[in-house]
């Protein structure tokens, strides 16, 4: 992965947005959001100093998962899977019930 990672890291929750939206957020992170978390801030240096093209594909390899990257994640101990019940949720909240 062409990005900065260290091993610490546990993803916890996830927030997925399509694209542009995430980009039109991005100088908030960077300013005094999730990114802007280090003492030494490598993640907010590159992105800071990334061209669009590699924005894009830090995106890409942040927001998907694939079928390798999965089998990495699990093979170091990194993969957190639960049932959050979305489909639940959202019923009962349509429904009135939250």
């Amino acid at each position: 992965m062409p990005t900065p990672f260290h091993r610490s890291l546990r993803i916890l929750h996830f927030h997925a947005q399509d694209p542009a939206a995430w980009e039109r957020s991005l100088p908030f992170r960077l300013s005094q959001g999730a990114y802007n978390c280090d003492a030494d801030r490598p993640l907010q240096t590159h992105l800071t100093d990334a061209s669009p093209e590699v924005i894009r594909l830090f995106y890409a390899d942040t927001m998907t998962l694939t079928p390798e990257k999965a089998a990495l994640l699990q093979e170091h101990g990194r993969m957190i899977t639960c049932d959050l019940s979305l489909r639940a949720k959202v019923g009962a909240l349509l429904a009135g019930h939250l």
